[in-house]
């Protein structure tokens, strides 16, 4: 099975496998260890970002490099993070001859993505599942230093950021997300394009950044409002507002919203009507 050409050479499975048995690395399902190999959809994503020379990518979760590698051949800065210390020195053995990478062995989530250039960068990513909502939330409060994000993720989860349809599948990182970014499946991606296989359909995420409606001091107050309200999803809205905001009543029916409402039962910008109308009263 010919997965990958790098080098000018092709990469068989079987090679994949033998270094991971030489050098006694074990891919775990608690760091979301799915490399995805399939060409046509390595091509994909790359051509689907519209990747430039100007560009600084960050990637999450370098693995073996193989995403990484076409991110470098577009001639972009790219900035890779991989958690696993043994995956974090093949791959930089593998891209050693690519002049455009900074490869970093840390966990991202505990790295200050302020930090890591002047400008804006873009991020293009397969992630460990397990942790993509963390990953998500990271980015969100972040918005000012990230000019898009391109991301493989679950697709129920997927599913679940891009609806737009209030119902149950409706969710505090909807709204959040929603709030700032316009989100769209890109792609379907089988479990075959992977190694190991996860036992889950994936799909391709673009997100398109808005002006937001929420004021860049008040960001940290909007995330605690929406997930405070989305507790307990079958309760009522109001007596939970009304725990953040004393006058939740009067703003409630000053926006128009029934008093009996469930927080799955409301749109993203009647969200933010909501909390910007609570703010303006204060």
């Amino acid at each position: 099975m010919v997965i990958w050409v790098f080098n000018n050479r092709i990469m068989k499975l079987s090679e994949i496998k033998n270094i991971l048995e030489t050098k006694g690395i074990y891919l775990t399902k608690l760091r979301g260890q799915n490399f995805l190999l399939d060409e046509n959809i390595l091509n994909s994503i790359v051509k689907t970002a519209n990747i430039s020379k100007e560009d600084t990518i960050v990637e999450i979760g370098t693995g073996f490099g193989f995403l990484t590698a076409y991110l470098l051949e577009t001639g972009a800065k790219v900035i890779s993070f991989e958690i696993d210390k043994k995956v974090y020195e093949i791959a930089g053995d593998l891209l050693k001859n690519f002049h455009n990478l900074k490869l970093i062995h840390q966990d991202f989530m505990r790295s200050d993505i302020t930090q890591l250039c002047d400008g804006v960068f873009r991020v293009v990513a397969n992630i460990p599942y397990n942790i993509a909502s963390q990953i998500l939330i990271k980015l969100w409060y972040n918005k000012e230093k990230v000019s898009d994000i391109y991301l493989l993720v679950q697709k129920e989860f997927g599913q679940r950021i891009v609806s737009k349809t209030a119902g149950k599948e409706i969710g505090f990182l909807s709204i959040l997300l929603q709030s700032d970014y316009e989100i769209e499946i890109i792609k379907k991606v089988s479990p075959h394009c992977f190694y190991p296989a996860p036992k889950v359909e994936s799909v391709y995420l673009k997100f398109t950044p808005q002006e937001s409606s929420i004021d860049a001091s008040k960001r940290e107050k909007y995330f605690q409002f929406l997930k405070s309200s989305f507790s307990e999803r079958r309760k009522k809205l109001l007596p939970k507002i009304k725990k953040m905001y004393a006058n939740a009543l009067e703003i409630i029916q000053k926006c128009g919203i029934k008093e009996n409402v469930r927080a799955e039962e409301l749109k993203v910008h009647e969200w933010i009507t909501i909390f910007n109308n609570l703010e303006e009263s204060l």
